[in-house]
Parts: structure tokens; C-alpha cells; sequence
């Protein structure tokens, strides 16, 4: 069976410890591949995002969403860029690119997005579900394995769930979320638990080094 993680990223557009900036967690293995433009169920438009934006120092807003976007890699030599988004201006967009480590399926790389912190404070806080799940969209150069992994303030494993996706674009309900998606098993998310994060998570593999290069095109509940 393939093995999960613990990893933490610092919350907010400047990093910081517990204390100034919290902790996320987040589980590994191994995930579905994008490819195409094929959804996770259903087309996709602008209105069932709440009007996702991206404004000065990646601070994201999406419909009751909002806060700060953030990236963490494993502690191998896995990389990421950019490592933050500070620079990231009003209407900008967040991108990523790099390369998972083949250390294992515990390695990873994660684009995050806070959804419930204002933009001043440094406290990443807790969102109540609500509606029948999310949607997304992504543009990518490069074809690699991703899932989306929600999470509540307890992180992983208790309060952390994902999905691998299938294509570059979708909708997900919240029921769809798993516990172990990497292995397909584990508690179904309950639409109801408290969220802190939304994350796009590149998860690593034993076997060969995973190249990756995509963009948020949009993110939100629906």
C-alpha cells in the first residue's frame, strides 16, 4: 500500500511559524495524471466559482473564499517556484513549476490557498462548508500527476481529504473527497467539517523524478 505524509507549509503570503503564521498539513502517495480537458464531473464556468481573483501578494478571492495562496515541497530536493507569491500583483495569476524528488511516495509539492483569512491577518481560519462541493480549472505545459487536497485546522490524517484528478478542469463534490485517495480508501469527506485549505498537491513516486508546470485558472465552491 502506498504510504502517506505529514508535511507543514507556513500560512500567509510571507511565511512564519506557529504563532505568526500557523501550520497545514497534507497527505502523500502517489495521483491521477491531467490530461486533456475532461472534467471530475460536469462542465465548467466562471459563475461557479464565486468570481475567483487573485489581487496584490497572492491574496485569493473566491465566493465566501478568501486568502492567502503559499507553496510548501518535502524536505528532499524537491523544488517549487516561485517559493511564495508576495510579488504576485493585482489580477496576476498563481503558477508554479519544478521538479518531486524520486525519494518516494511521501514526497510531494503543494500550491495552497487559505479560505478564511483576511488580508491583514497572518491566522489562517476555518471556512463552513457549504453548497455540493468545488470547481476548478488549471492550464499546464507540462502532463504530471495532481489532486486536490482539502483540509481542516486538525491536518492530516484526521482532518485532511483529496482526490486525484482526471483532467484540467471540473467539479468535485465534497463526497468525492477521500481520506487515502492515493489508495482509494479511507472516510469519505462529510460536507460538513471546517476547512482552513484548498491545495493543488504534485505527489512524488520511487521510481522516476516528477517535472511539473501548471496555473490556477480558477478555484472556488459551488
Amino acid at each position: 500500500m502506498m504510504a502517506g505524509h505529514e508535511g507543514k507549509a507556513p500560512v500567509g503570503s510571507s511565511g512564519g511559524s506557529r504563532g505568526s503564521g500557523g501550520y497545514v498539513y497534507g497527505p502523500g502517495g502517489s495521483g491521477g495524471y491531467m490530461a486533456g480537458t475532461g472534467g471530475a464531473g460536469g462542465s465548467w464556468s466562471t459563475t461557479d466559482v464565486g468570481n475567483y481573483r487573485v489581487t496584490a501578494g497572492g491574496y485569493v478571492t473566491s465566493g465566501p473564499w478568501s486568502g492567502y495562496a503559499w507553496t510548501v515541497v518535502d524536505s528532499s530536493d524537491t523544488t517549487i517556484s516561485p517559493s511564495e507569491f508576495s510579488g504576485v500583483g493585482d489580477g496576476g495569476r498563481l503558477c508554479v513549476k519544478g521538479v518531486v524528488s524520486d525519494y518516494g511516495y511521501e514526497v510531494y509539492a503543494i500550491l495552497g490557498i487559505n479560505v478564511a483569512q483576511s488580508r491583514d491577518d497572518s491566522w489562517a481560519g476555518v471556512w463552513t462548508p457549504t453548497g455540493s462541493g468545488l470547481a476548478y480549472s488549471l492550464t499546464t505545459n507540462i502532463t504530471s500527476p495532481l489532486r486536490i487536497q482539502i483540509q481542516g485546522a486538525a491536518g492530516y490524517p484526521n482532518e485532511s481529504w483529496c482526490m486525484n484528478l482526471s483532467g484540467t478542469s471540473g467539479k468535485i463534490a465534497w463526497t468525492q473527497f477521500k481520506q487515502y485517495c492515493w489508495a482509494d480508501y479511507g472516510s469519505p469527506y462529510d460536507g460538513k467539517t471546517q476547512l482552513e485549505s484548498v491545495m493543488f498537491e504534485v505527489p512524488g513516486t520511487n521510481s522516476a523524478r516528477v517535472s511539473y508546470d501548471f496555473c490556477v485558472g480558477s478555484m472556488g465552491p459551488i
